[in-house]
């Protein structure tokens, strides 16, 4: 995706690129704990976008520069573009639905661990009203 994107950064970059520009400011602790990932780890990925100025900010505050907005921007079209070659046929620019839907998905795509690593989950929620059960 980073290559097809035309960035020259690893799968495990982009991924923290994406985590900063989901909640920004934010931290690695925060990116850590809500994506069950190991801190340090995320901190020297940090710690690489900031040299390479795709990041800035104190470390507890860290916002995605100008050029990290646009890596961001180029890795969700490069995620579209994949996702309208894969429905070969249908033409996002006339259909606005599947436009919106494209956009989200590429989103969620880019948000997905590059290790694989689970996505996290909100808990069930339970139903309201009466169950099938007691009726």
């Amino acid at each position: 995706l980073c290559a097809r994107a035309g960035l020259d950064l690893t799968a495990r970059q982009c991924w923290v690129l994406a985590r900063v520009g989901e909640d920004e400011p934010t931290d690695a602790f925060a990116i850590a704990d809500a994506h069950s990932v190991d801190a340090a780890r995320v901190a020297a990925r940090i710690a690489e976008l900031r040299d390479l100025g795709y990041v800035e900010g104190p470390s507890e505050a860290i916002v995605l520069s100008d050029d990290g907005r646009d890596a961001l921007e180029r890795l969700v079209a490069a995620r579209r573009e994949r996702l309208a070659e894969l429905l070969d046929g249908w033409s996002p620019e006339r259909e606005a639905e599947l436009a919106a839907l494209l956009t989200r998905m590429a989103r969620d795509v880019v948000a997905d661990h590059p290790d694989g690593a689970p996505r996290a989950t909100h808990e069930p929620v339970a139903p309201v009203g009466p169950s099938v059960d007691s009726a």
